[in-house]
Formats: structure tokens, sequence, C-alpha cells
């Protein structure tokens, strides 16, 4: 009673694939046609693939053809229900209100985003880094690099200034996105000391600052709040269509045994395999 709890509907239970052990058999059988057929059913594209597979070593290649925006299938087309949850964000601390985003109200927040992205020279095939605790910002970035055909890579909050500084010199971001700080076990980080530090020698010319511990606390300059940077912007951005091997965004592996790894993620086969 005290947090509050959120639990899927008796027809969310009923209907998850998950309880359904009858899809591994169906994947397994023809993996090709299993995902085209998903890919026509639950995924909104602009244009058709022609064709679904490609594999000649090291590459593979899934909708070959196929052109989508990943943000309109996650944003666009839930649009008849404005009003739906899409996003509940229960926060820690725990006084603490939960956040709840309908699709509307994020959908705005996305595409206001976008237009800051744009506004700071950020384009199709640019990489962005995300530096971000659990919070609804780090979602609002994500759908909002996917809109302009931005590559986000989101690097782990925990992770060390020299760890940031590696992954944004590999992909050359111009743009990185952090947090001032957030709370881990009741305990507040200071993510933006960790953030100043890693940005030292890469050509980042833009820090925007999620604002968690220091709210009444402006940027100025190189870095900027969230919040503010989005006044005055368009709640639309035109989303931009991307080819299904498009990148869409980098995982980096986390370098334990040698310099980083990025694992790129392409927009068609990502877009199918989440849904």
């Amino acid at each position: 009673k005290k947090y509050g709890k959120y639990w899927p509907s008796k027809d969310m239970k009923k209907n998850a694939w998950i309880t359904n052990p009858s899809i591994y058999k169906k994947a397994d059988k023809n993996p090709v046609e299993f995902w085209g057929n998903l890919a026509k059913e639950g995924i909104a594209w602009e244009s058709e693939w022609q064709k679904t597979y490609e594999e000649k070593l090291p590459y593979f290649k899934w909708f070959k053809g196929g052109e989508l925006n990943f943000c309109v299938n996650a944003l666009d087309r839930h649009l008849d229900s404005p009003n739906k949850p899409a996003l509940i964000w229960v926060p820690e601390p725990t006084h603490e209100k939960p956040i709840i985003l309908t699709y509307g109200e994020l959908y705005q927040k996305v595409n206001k985003f976008a237009n800051v992205l744009k506004g700071l020279g950020v384009k199709k095939g640019d990489a962005v880094s995300i530096y971000l605790p659990m919070v609804p910002e780090a979602l609002i970035a994500m759908l909002a690099c996917t809109r302009i055909g931005a590559i986000h890579s989101v690097v782990f909050s925990a992770f060390a200034p020299d760890a940031l500084n590696a992954r944004i010199q590999d992909c050359d971001a111009r743009v990185l996105i952090t947090a001032d700080g957030y709370y881990r076990r009741g305990e507040k980080e200071n993510l933006l000391k960790k953030a100043k530090k890693a940005v030292k020698g890469t050509k980042i010319k833009k820090v925007i600052v999620v604002s968690r511990l220091h709210k009444k606390k402006a940027y100025f300059g190189k870095y900027e709040r969230f919040d503010y940077i989005m006044i005055g912007k368009s709640a639309y951005c035109p989303p931009e269509i991307m080819n299904s091997e498009d990148p869409m965004f980098i995982l980096y592996t986390s370098g334990t045994t040698g310099k980083p790894k990025g694992v790129v993620h392409d927009t068609g086969g990502y877009a199918v395999q989440a849904y």
C-alpha cells in the first residue's frame, strides 16, 4: 500500500506469449517465416521488405529493403488512446510520488527533445551518449534519437568516468545526456561529477543534465538542464524514415578484458524482436 503496485490485467496474463511454450516450436520449425509473420503482424512499415533474411558471414540482415521508424511504432500508432498510461515510474526515495506519463504526454516530450537534438546539429547516423539512471528522461532521450535517426549509446550510470570516456570517444558522440545525480539504496550518487570528468578530451559540445537532486540549480553554456532546454520547442518532429538495416543503438561490452566493443543493433530486426 505504501509504494503502490501495478499488476497486469487478467487478459494480459492469459495472452502473455511467455506462458505458451508452443511459440518456441513454431520459431524452431521455420525461423525466417516465423519472424517474417511477426513483422507483418506487429510492426508499422513505411515500405515492406524484399527479403526477410540474408546471411553472409559475418553479417546477418533482417527485412532487407524495408523502411520504418522505431519511434513511430512505439508512440505514434498508439495516439488513438492518448490518455492510456505509456510509462509508470516509481522513484527512489519512496516519499516521492510515482510519475505516470500517458502516450499523449510522452509523445509530446519525445518530439520536443527530438527537436532539441536537431537544434544541436544532431542528424541521422550521428551518435548520442546517454549516461542516466533509470528515470523517465532516459526513455524520452532514446526515443527522441530514434525519431531523428540518431544512434543512441546508453552507458550504465554506475560505470566510472574512464569507462564513459572510452565509449564517448569510440562512437564519436558530440552530445551527452546525463543527470546531476540519483538515489541508490537511500544514498545520493553524484553523477554529474563523473560526467564532467568523463567528457574531458572528447568532442562533446553539449551536456544536457536531468535535474534530480538539485531541482533549483541552473546550468549555463556547455551544460543545460533537460527540462529547460525543451522550453519553446515544437511538440512535433517529423520522423526520419530508416532502412531496416540502419543502426539504431550501440551497446558496449563491459570492457573487463580489454577495450569495450560496441555491438550495433539495427532498426527493423530489433523492432520485431522487441514486439
